[in-house]
């Protein structure tokens, strides 16, 4: 067996899933669901037959169990679902775990992990604000890989007053696996966020995601390897319409986790529509301006650019905490920034209607 061979089967299933009347679906679903959980499970087996081709069978089984979505009630898809938590939770079999190499640990349940948030943005994708309230059952553990840890049940460890933030690699040094789920966590969020017509993500819910998607853009950047593996996996131009579009050089450093965190920023001020969110993610936002590296400060100068330009007047009573942190951001050393910034005023003289100049000069 081999790729072709197996995407062949894939797409033979999904056809045939997408042909299931309502009985037949009923009759067949466990079967097929079984199957695909199966395949999901690609990254922690790593066949030698499918080495380095992970990524195209995962995406493969995605499309298939999507199609198989489709077919069912909810009455039935809801249990599919939940198992689908579960089996990503689920430690490995004695037999997976030869199969692997011995890795019953870490590297699994986080590869399962990835297949999950892989699956919820597709689904979200497709059901759109149907599959919204789902995500009751994802927050927790979106928010505790976006903290670093294993999952919102694992205890955290403090870290040291002065400890340099984490670049992404997980002790286990899995790099590309621990920034996979990290941006499929980000990207399955801001497609909940997107599709949201019932006001599911409240204030409370979106309060509680502001620090941890700060957090990414405060980051150190993947490496290059990694960043090449991302882009072909997790690029959506439909999700990052504008971040980076206004300043070509400042495009140029944006790396495509950090654009996907600023974006899903963005739409989280969009959902909220609220100063009781809006205040503390500005907040956040600003204060990232001020890091020593130069990527969380491109990186939050896109958020507030791209806040702004979809607040609009809505925008204004942030302003005052704004400009401070603004006039700082002008004379940054960095071209970049300052060329960013620059932007960022002139937004904000045409949203205001007035010249911000006095008000610089403090």
């Amino acid at each position: 067996a081999g790729l072709a061979p197996t995407q062949a089967l894939l797409r033979m299933v999904s056809a045939t899933a997408s042909r299931l009347d309502t009985k037949e679906a009923a009759t067949y679903s466990e079967q097929i669901f079984r199957f695909l959980l199966r395949v999901l499970d690609v990254r922690a087996l790593s066949p030698p037959s499918l080495a380095g081709c992970e990524a195209d069978v995962e995406a493969s089984a995605t499309s298939a169990l999507v199609a198989l979505t489709m077919k069912l009630t909810e009455s039935r898809f809801k249990p599919m679902f939940l198992r689908l938590l579960e089996w990503a939770a689920a430690a490995t079999s004695a037999q997976d775990v030869e199969t692997a190499g011995g890795d019953a640990g870490g590297r699994t349940r986080k590869a399962r992990e990835a297949a999950l948030f892989g699956v919820a943005s597709a689904l979200s994708a497709r059901l759109r604000s149907v599959f919204v309230p789902y995500f009751r059952y994802l927050i927790d553990r979106a928010v505790g890989h976006l903290a670093g840890g294993a999952g919102s049940a694992a205890p955290k460890k403090k870290k040291r007053r002065g400890a340099a933030v984490d670049g992404g690699a997980d002790a286990d040094g899995d790099s590309e696996l621990s920034w996979l789920l990290r941006v499929r966590v980000v990207r399955a969020l801001h497609r909940g966020m997107l599709h949201d017509a019932g006001g599911f993500f409240d204030a409370e819910k979106l309060e509680r995601l502001v620090p941890p998607l700060v957090a990414q853009l405060e980051c150190g950047a993947p490496p290059v390897d990694v960043l090449l593996a991302l882009a072909a996996q997790c690029s959506d131009t439909e999700l990052d319409a504008g971040i980076g579009a206004g300043g070509v050089g400042a495009a140029a450093q944006l790396d495509m986790a950090g654009v996907a965190a600023a974006a899903a920023l963005v739409q989280l001020a969009v959902t909220a529509n609220s100063d009781v969110v809006w205040k503390p993610l500005n907040h956040r936002v600003l204060m990232a301006t001020r890091s020593p590296a130069l990527r969380p400060r491109l990186l939050a100068l896109e958020v507030l650019v791209q806040v702004v330009e979809r607040l609009r007047e809505e925008y204004l009573p942030l302003l005052p905490e704004t400009i401070p942190f603004l006039a700082e951001l002008l004379e940054d050393v960095e071209p970049a920034v300052e060329a960013r910034a620059q932007a960022l005023m002139a937004l904000l003289e045409d949203v205001s209607g007035e010249k911000l100049d006095q008000y610089l000069k403090i």
